[in-house]
């Protein structure tokens, strides 16, 4: 059998030995008798033999008992389930009054925490099967011990629940990271977790095991594994937002929070979701900022969740004077994120993926923090001057993201002056309402913005996509007022209401066929394309059923004299373009 063989080769050995010693003493008297005489073979087998290693005392006794390995699972398996066996023991004394319930607790909690303890000194002698298996007794004593005596047996108040199952939690996963255990440190991270995300629904009381997740989260993002322990994060935040997101669906409630859960105040709910936003935003920058590492998928998707469920939780929970404090701060963290992005991450090359993210959370902030502070024409002023100071800054410094954000300013802008609301007015025909100051602010930006964006000729491709989109809305603006102007000279007839539109749309395709003639832009070409299609598409659905025969003679006189008129301006274009590119 092959365990044999060792055992065998020591024997020889032996044997060896034995043989080259007799020669030994019977060479050593040939010698005494005649000194001159040569070595012999003996003496070199005696000096080989004595070379060859004897076997450790390690390995000596288990090649003596030739014990399988399979022994030594079986072992470790019995001193497992012993040790599980000692759990219910102790929960058997509690049970039957033999110990007080609170030193049956705290029994049973010395108990986990010993194997814990066990299980570090098995990983630190070598002994990782018997690690891992007193780590897997640890984990199935701490966890189902706190949440039956919290929330079944009502020995433990929440509190107290909160911060041993956080403790010991965050202990074994401590534990399994250091000695490269990972599947058992994802196992306690995952549970720990999931425990302190389910708790506060089963035992009524929400704040504490809040505060244990908020507090776990800081201390993961500084723990001392390196990039060993990064995965690790991802089971605890999700479990934070999970967590938030219960408080404030509980807290937020009409009627107050459901009978049999402990009050919570909502502004001590607004507090714990404005320090879930902070804490992964400011984690983030300063992991990105220290090290300059890239930001990861945990750092984008966690940032953003924090911010949708914390931030926007937040804002919900408070009054009007805190609604505006909330508001500063997201103008305070949008102005935060722009200075780390331009001033800071754009210096060091190769970082574009935190570049983006951070201008990116900018702008939602901004966006957010102005809906918040601001109505009426104060807010659409303020998207307004985003929106120029954006496009100016992007043609300024050559960034696609700054032009991007001014298109994105600019809608946010036409949305809050209710522009949308009067061209949709004017392209059916149905001017209901005199335009408020903001529309005229919002059409400025956007001529503003388009001016600008515009003047960079070097751009092309897919970098004119935001001048592209400012124009096309700017066009349908300015569509549906044209409109609205024409219907409003015959208010109340649908008719001669659609014909003004398909007349309007006509009008707005030639202009920005003879834009793109004297430009040569060919994004121009391609909105003059498209609005004769909608055109089109309109001259059947709306016009033909609301029509009569005059305004159906408006309505067709216009748009087939645009498509008359339309190709020989596209066709000029071309050629002057053609003509401009060859000079």
């Amino acid at each position: 059998m092959p365990q044999d063989a060792p055992e065998t080769r020591d024997v020889v050995v032996d044997l060896a030995r034995e043989v080259a010693d007799l020669r030994a003493r019977v060479c050593a008297l040939e010698r005494a008798v005649n000194p001159a005489a040569p070595a012999s073979a003996s003496d070199q087998l005696a000096a080989t033999v004595a070379a060859v290693p004897a076997p450790t005392p390690a390995v000596a006794p288990a090649l003596a008992s030739g014990r399988p390995a399979a022994s030594n699972l079986s072992a470790a398996v019995g001193r497992t389930l012993v040790a599980l066996g000692g759990a219910f023991f102790l929960r058997s004394l509690t049970d039957s009054g033999t110990l007080p319930p609170l030193f049956g607790i705290a029994g049973g909690l010395l108990y986990g925490a010993a194997w814990l303890a066990l299980a570090d000194r098995a990983a630190r002698q070598g002994r990782r099967l018997a690690a891992s298996l007193h780590l897997l007794v640890s984990l199935l004593i701490v966890g189902p011990l706190l949440a039956e005596t919290t929330v079944r047996l009502k020995l433990l108040a929440p509190a107290a629940a909160a911060v041993l199952l956080a403790l010991l939690g965050l202990a074994q996963t401590h534990v399994a990271v250091r000695h490269g255990f990972r599947w058992f440190a994802a196992l306690a991270a995952t549970l720990t977790a999931a425990l302190l995300a389910v708790l506060p629904v089963a035992s009524g009381d929400l704040l504490p095991f809040v505060l244990a997740l908020l507090a776990a989260n800081a201390w993961l993002e500084t723990a001392p594994w390196g990039e060993r322990g990064l995965s690790l994060r991802w089971p605890f935040a999700l479990a934070a937002d999970l967590a938030l997101g219960i408080v404030f669906l509980l807290a937020l409630r009409p009627a107050g929070m459901p009978e049999g859960y402990v009050p919570l105040a909502r502004g001590t709910a607004a507090l714990l979701g404005l320090t879930l936003a902070a804490l992964h935003l400011a984690s983030a920058a300063a992991r990105s900022l220290r090290g300059h590492h890239l930001l990861g998928g945990f750092e984008v998707v966690q940032g953003t969740l924090a911010l949708a469920i914390g931030w926007t939780g937040a804002l919900r929970a408070t009054d009007e004077i805190g609604a505006a404090l909330v508001g500063l701060a997201g103008l305070g963290l949008a102005a935060a994120n722009y200075f780390i992005a331009f001033a800071v991450v754009e210096r060091h090359a190769g970082h574009d993926r935190n570049f983006y993210a951070y201008a990116t959370f900018g702008a939602v902030l901004a966006l957010a923090g102005s809906h918040v502070l601001l109505s009426g024409a104060a807010q659409t002023a303020a998207l307004a001057a985003f929106a120029c100071a954006s496009a100016a800054l992007g043609v300024r410094f050559d960034r696609s993201t700054l032009r991007a954000h001014a298109a994105l300013f600019f809608a946010a802008t036409a949305a809050a002056s209710g522009l949308p609301r009067a061209v949709a007015a004017g392209l059916t025909g149905r001017p209901d309402e005199p335009l408020q100051l903001g529309v005229a602010l919002a059409l400025a930006a956007g001529a503003l913005c388009a001016y600008a964006l515009a003047r960079d000729g070097a751009v092309d491709g897919v970098r004119r996509m935001p001048l592209a989109v400012t124009e096309a809305l700017l066009a349908i603006a300015g569509t549906g007022l044209v409109a609205r102007a024409l219907a409003s000279l015959a208010p109340g007839d649908p008719g001669l209401g659609a014909a003004a539109a398909t007349a309007a749309i006509a009008l707005c395709a030639l202009l920005l066929a003879a834009a793109a003639g004297r430009s040569g832009r060919p994004e121009l070409r391609g909105l003059a394309i498209a609005w004769l299609v909608a055109g089109g598409v309109k001259l059947l659905v709306q016009d033909l059923p609301r029509g009569r025969p005059l305004t159906l003679f408006v309505a067709f006189a216009c748009f087939g004299g645009a498509l008359i008129v339309l190709p020989r301006l596209l066709s000029d274009g071309g050629g002057q373009a053609e003509t401009d590119g060859a000079s």
